[in-house]
């Protein structure tokens, strides 16, 4: 069979996963139809035909449109992404512990050890888990070394050995909350669906998330909300398991100058970072295991003199920025749960200037 896929169907068109590539795509009618021939691989000839009879083509447009999508659909099934690189001129972890800087944290009753290779991997996260630090570097349940080789991030756990570009500074960060998150509430990586660079926000039994570009405001927003009762889940990464549930992640609030002297007035403890920027510091630092249905996601945008505009997004309006925000676990039963999920969330868009209307929108909406 060519192309194997799995799909949804989503407001009259069609996100399809391809395999293969591990890639998502939204598919107009037309050019899902021509996938679903190739898939069963039915002749071309009988296949254009039904094109042509069904959109009401020639049989030379139909042909046209025929090979030009199965053209599209060879190269996206050829797609080879960066991960699938082999690395070899890094097949060996530096051995040199010795001269790594090893700062231990304790996440609730997990004890993690960071092994850092360089000042500048340090400035990365221990800003994060500074409020967590131990005074001794030799208590540990579970370690992450952290290096460094000219354009190569490498994060080394017990068992395996992880290779990022330098541009790729998220995912390396996500892969170390990852091993975090699953240590403190005993997940497997197959209870993993999904990740999303977002900040995330708990009320009424239920999670919300907010999305955004770096610098939009979501971390502000969680900030401000908690003011008003609203619980931080977690800021810059979350994690969704297979059953839908957010969990409390302990990593500190990264906030920027500006909004940094907004929530001093609010009560926050702040402090700098090696990139002068503020940290506002979870006053938690013990993990409930109850985690949250997440319901709605809501991409903030926040810009000086911006109109108040709250409203509702269709799928198609989001998922271009939505994809680029989030990793999906691989696997074709977890991409099925993923569609599930996602027909049962609403999407939403929140432009605005003033923080008053931040905090009068945004929890009637939660209420809703």
């Amino acid at each position: 069979m060519k192309y194997p896929h799995i799909y949804v169907e989503i407001d009259k068109n069609y996100l399809v996963w391809f395999s293969r590539p591990r890639r998502f795509f939204l598919l107009a009618p037309l050019a899902f139809d021509i996938l679903q021939s190739a898939y069963s691989e039915q002749k071309e000839s009988y296949s254009i035909k039904k094109i042509a009879s069904k959109y009401s083509f020639s049989e030379e447009n139909a042909k046209d449109c025929f090979v030009s999508f199965q053209n599209r659909f060879e190269e996206i099934n050829n797609y080879k992404s960066k991960s699938e690189k082999h690395w070899n001129e890094f097949s060996l972890f530096p051995e040199d512990t010795k001269k790594s800087e090893k700062v231990c944290y304790v996440f609730g009753k997990v004890t993690f050890r960071f092994c850092y290779g360089s000042v500048h991997l340090k400035n990365i996260f221990h800003p994060l888990f500074s409020h967590l630090k131990l005074q001794t570097e030799n208590q540990k349940d579970c370690s992450i070394c952290l290096a460094e080789h000219d354009n190569v991030f490498i994060l080394k756990t017990r068992n395996e050995t992880f290779y990022f570009e330098k541009n790729e500074l998220h995912y390396l960060k996500g892969k170390a909350f990852k091993q975090i998150y699953r240590h403190i509430y005993n997940l497997n990586t197959d209870d993993v669906m999904l990740t999303a660079h977002a900040s995330v926000v708990a009320g009424n039994n239920a999670a919300f998330l907010l999305s955004g570009a770096g610098g939009s405001g979501k971390s502000t927003a969680a900030a401000l909300l908690s003011t008003i009762g609203f619980q931080i889940l977690t800021d810059d990464f979350a994690l969704i398991c297979k059953k839908g549930l957010i969990y409390k992640f302990p990593a500190a609030v990264s906030v920027k100058p500006g909004a940094a002297k907004i929530l001093k007035t609010k009560g926050f403890e702040l402090k700098n970072s090696s990139k002068n920027q503020y940290i506002a510091i979870s006053p938690a630092t013990q993990f409930e295991a109850q985690g949250f249905p997440l319901k709605k996601i809501i991409f903030i945008h926040y810009r000086q003199n911006a109109a108040n505009n709250l409203r509702k997004l269709a799928f198609t309006e989001v998922l271009p920025q939505f994809f680029k925000e989030i990793w999906i676990n691989p696997d074709e039963k977890t991409i099925q749960l993923f569609f599930h999920w996602l027909k049962n969330v609403h999407f939403y868009e929140f432009e605005y200037s003033a923080n008053n209307d931040l905090l009068t929108q945004l929890p009637q909406l939660f209420a809703e």
